[in-house]
């Protein structure tokens, strides 16, 4: 019985692995050639990029915006409540969390203007900025006030890139291997500044073509990550009930 189970849980987590792939590859697709496959192509000159629509524009990220590295908050100053600290722990691949939460006093927000991390705001971990395969970088949609500290940065982008443009220009796989490389791991733990990340170029479409595809990407995306979270419920269901069976037998309380 437990064989026939984990060979259900099996085939449930090869569906999901599927679907993290097909997710990757859209993404890549929407961001590297656009949603018209009939529109004329031009060759980017960027390796990893490929071809792009000839109306699109490869640049670097410095010539986007601005980063802001985080203030160096002494660990004197947390507390349990105040305004909300975003530390290195906070910021991982494509979201927030606020499993480990930190404050400061409320008076440190009107000290620090320039380190308030904003609605729409990309914030990137600079310590050990990869794991699992994915850059540590999210787009913060908060509203409430949020400081960021030090060895994290926030990137403040112009007009002509949205931020949720770059966030899935980042989920592509070989824009992450890109990334990879401008890593320092010669020392305890493996570094990346902002100047490295500002080196690195992405493609621009037109600003009404971000939108689209952003759209596009925001409704394909939820559909696999539905579809994805069902399996995972079955994953957890099977295996609960996997844990039961074998209780019951074992005390007896279920004949074989």
């Amino acid at each position: 019985k437990c064989s026939q189970i984990d060979a259900i849980i099996a085939r449930q987590q090869e569906v999901i692995e599927k679907l993290k792939a097909y997710k990757l590859s859209v993404i890549t697709e929407a961001v590297t050639k656009g949603l018209n496959p009939n529109v004329p192509m031009k060759d980017s000159g960027v390796e990893w990029i490929g071809e792009i629509p000839e109306d699109w524009e490869i640049s670097k990220l410095k010539f986007m915006g601005h980063f802001v590295n985080g203030y160096a908050f002494p660990s004197s100053s947390f507390t349990t409540d105040g305004v909300r600290v975003m530390k290195i722990a906070n910021i991982q691949p494509m979201e927030i969390s606020w499993i480990d939460e930190s404050y400061v006093d409320i008076s440190e927000y009107d000290k620090l203007p320039m380190y308030r991390v904003e609605q729409g705001d990309l914030v990137f971990a600079l310590t050990r900025p990869i794991i699992n395969g994915g850059i540590k970088v999210a787009i913060f949609d908060g509203k409430e006030k949020v400081l960021l500290n030090q060895r994290n940065a926030m990137f403040k982008g112009l007009s002509r890139v949205l931020p949720r443009w770059m966030y899935y220009v980042m989920q592509n796989q070989m824009y992450v291997q890109k990334f990879a490389l401008y890593i320092d791991g010669t020392g305890q733990q493996p570094n990346i500044s902002t100047n490295e990340i500002s080196q690195i170029e992405i493609p621009i479409p037109p600003i009404e073509v971000q939108q689209q595809v952003i759209m596009k990407l925001n409704e394909v995306i939820a559909s696999i990550e539905k579809l994805a979270s069902l399996k995972e419920r079955v994953i957890k269901q099977l295996s609960d009930y996997k844990k039961s069976l074998i209780y019951e037998v074992v005390t007896g309380k279920k004949e074989v």
